[in-house]
């Protein structure tokens, strides 16, 4: 019992919250359903030239190396600020700052990192808001026709699960492991 319980201790911290900084992922944002256009891509116009790490003076690309940094992915036209922020390494933070008031086309916001396990909500005003994964990718859909004022700003707060443990879970593998070994050799 003592090496199973041993077992689940260096286990555990490699499931949730596990860290994604310098992980590698790909952001979309469509609006209205038109999956043809994504407008986290610099390509479209729509992401601000600095201050992300999509943005020109960045990466420009809307698939980028997670930073402890700067915010991920940013889009902005003349009604919303929309940014969605891993650079907590262990959530991914959802924000949309309106810029003109009256009602919001649906959103959905996909993102694909290999790591990718799991996501649970913590928090979020984004009535209705919804968020799965399949396989290693991400969808949050918010859906349209809010009612929203200027300068109000909206957010959803994910804790994010991936497959690949964090280092310092290298480290307390390894000495679960090395207390297991000791034991094993003490009963032999």
């Amino acid at each position: 019992m003592r090496v199973f319980a041993t077992m689940i201790l260096c286990i555990a911290p490699a499931a949730w919250g596990t860290a994604i900084i310098g992980s590698t992922v790909t952001g979309d944002i469509y609006f209205n359903g038109s999956a043809g256009t994504n407008y986290y891509s610099p390509s479209n116009g729509y992401v601000p030239t600095t201050g992300y790490l999509n943005s020109a003076s960045n990466f420009d690309s809307s698939t980028v190396v997670i930073s402890s940094s700067t915010p991920t992915f940013g889009y902005q036209d003349g009604g919303n600020r929309d940014v969605s922020d891993f650079s907590s390494g262990t959530q991914l933070v959802v924000t949309d700052t309106v810029l003109s008031s009256g009602g919001n086309a649906p959103i959905t916001l996909t993102f694909t990192d290999a790591a990718f396990a799991g996501i649970s909500l913590v928090s979020t005003d984004f009535p209705g808001l919804t968020a799965g994964i399949v396989g290693d990718v991400i969808t949050i859909n918010i859906p349209g026709n809010l009612s929203t004022t200027n300068g109000e700003v909206l957010s959803g707060t994910f804790n994010l699960q991936t497959s690949t443990p964090e280092p310092s879970s290298f480290g307390m593998m390894a000495a679960g492991s090395a207390a297991l070994i000791r034991l094993l050799r003490k009963k032999a």
